[in-house]
């Protein structure tokens, strides 16, 4: 049983992933969506997907080959799509229009200043502007205090009675 999904949805979906929409998938974080048919090339996969729709119902799952463009004889039934970005503006505690008024809270608070930075703030005001058109742009991640607040390490997703161990190969 696949996924019900439209294709539009999909297409928002890896759009907010970080995706680029493009013509003819030839590398990683691509997509291109042609009727019934969508291609996506997931970070961390070998190859990339070319699914095939009926309506809103995945009807087939299978890979191509990026050079010649044609589907491999490959059927699968599942393909993990992962994020391109490191940072995704959409996960920011209040979603997009969060993140777009914190940087307008950042700009107005540069503005008061007796000498004001005028290359960050005209950053500032371009990445809210893209923030406020849904448009994405690759350096979400100079945000990413912002979009995730709660500052956690990978010692946070250890049990409490997990051992560690070391190697120091110098010693």
């Amino acid at each position: 049983q696949f996924l019900t999904v439209s294709p539009e949805e999909l297409s928002s979906h890896l759009l907010r992933c970080g995706y680029t929409r493009s013509d003819l998938v030839e590398g990683v974080g691509q997509f291109a969506h042609r009727g019934g048919i969508m291609d996506v090339f997931s970070p961390g996969m070998k190859n990339p997907v070319r699914i095939e729709f009926y309506g809103d119902e995945i009807d087939l799952i299978s890979t191509f080959d990026p050079l010649t463009q044609r589907r491999t004889d490959e059927e699968i039934e599942s393909y993990l799509v992962l994020p391109v970005a490191e940072t995704i503006p959409h996960l920011h505690p209040k979603g997009v229009s969060g993140l777009a008024e914190d940087l307008q809270a950042l700009e107005n608070r540069l503005r008061k200043r007796k000498n004001p930075h005028e290359l960050l703030l005209r950053t500032l005001a371009e990445d809210r502007e893209a923030l406020e058109h849904e448009a994405y742009f690759a350096a979400s991640d100079r945000y990413i205090s912002l979009i995730y607040p709660d500052y956690a390490c990978a010692e946070d997703y250890l049990p409490s009675d997990a051992i560690v161990c070391l190697c120091d190969h110098g010693n």
